[in-house]
């Protein structure tokens, strides 16, 4: 094995071993240099420093329609189902929307069926031993149901007010025609609920109910066919004769309001 080392390779391995050697460790860690190359986390994207990040490109439908669109075309959507979901109910046909529109005949004629259908339910009085349904209803009820008629009955008068303090009396004018879809509402939800306190009522109570109601839609009818412009025009001859006509329906149809508005606090 010795045969096969020349003289030149044993002195350049001797050269290597003693170049080794000589580098001694430093005796102290911390004097030691480490290159430490700083950065942000917002510059560090774990990418070579020469490899370029590429855009995704948006979707097609960015283009064409931003986030809040979608958002209001679905809302559209939803709102038109919801809507169809509310079947309308023969009861409901006779008590307008508010932002319905009517003129004096429409009016009349809807206070008239009103009228008929409440003179056609017949109330199931308490002092009836056959009648379960007087008795499941709770004081707190009944004290609701006075409280509602009470506000449907400030609602025919203020109405009526208004029509009786306007200047001219034109069924174009929107302003009349939304007072009278007013009006019809509130009768026709006055009577239901007249309807229910009659039913929780003692006989003496009801029949006082029964009594005044009808007095209400005869002066409410009456007041109301007093702004038909034909037949004022057919059967007048001066403005102020025709305005007097109104003032005095409206006085009785506030009276008859009042007397009601009584029997509904007197009754228990």
């Amino acid at each position: 094995m010795h045969s096969s080392l020349n003289r030149k390779d044993i002195e350049d391995f001797w050269r290597r071993s003693n170049s080794i050697c000589d580098q001694d460790p430093p005796s102290d860690p911390e004097n030691l240099h480490v290159q430490v190359r700083r950065m942000s986390l917002a510059d560090f994207t774990g990418l070579a420093p020469q490899q370029k990040i590429t855009d995704i490109e948006p979707p097609t439908w960015k283009s064409s329609s931003s986030q809040s669109s979608l958002i209001n075309s679905f809302s559209t959507r939803r709102r038109s189902v919801l809507s169809n979901d509310i079947l309308d109910s023969p009861s409901r046909r006779l008590s307008p929307r508010i932002d319905e529109e009517m003129d004096v005949q429409t009016a009349v004629q809807r206070l008239r069926q009103i009228e008929t259908k409440n003179t056609e339910m017949k109330p199931v009085t308490s002092s009836d031993p056959s009648s379960s349904t007087s008795s499941s209803v709770s004081p707190e009820d009944v004290a609701a149901e006075k409280k509602r008629a009470n506000d449907f009955i400030h609602r025919i008068q203020h109405a009526a007010r208004q029509l009786n303090q306007l200047p001219t009396y034109s069924e174009s004018c929107p302003t009349v025609r939304s007072l009278l879809s007013e009006i019809v509402a509130a009768s026709h939800s006055l009577s239901a609920a007249i309807h229910q306190l009659k039913s929780s009522n003692l006989v003496y109570n009801a029949e006082l109910l029964s009594k005044e109601l009808p007095q209400v839609f005869i002066s409410l009818i009456s007041f109301v066919s007093k702004l038909d412009t034909q037949a004022m025009t057919a059967n007048m001859s001066t403005p102020s004769r025709k305005t007097s006509l109104i003032s005095s329906s409206f006085s009785q149809l506030i009276a008859n309001l009042n007397v009601l508005n009584r029997a509904i606090s007197s009754s228990v």
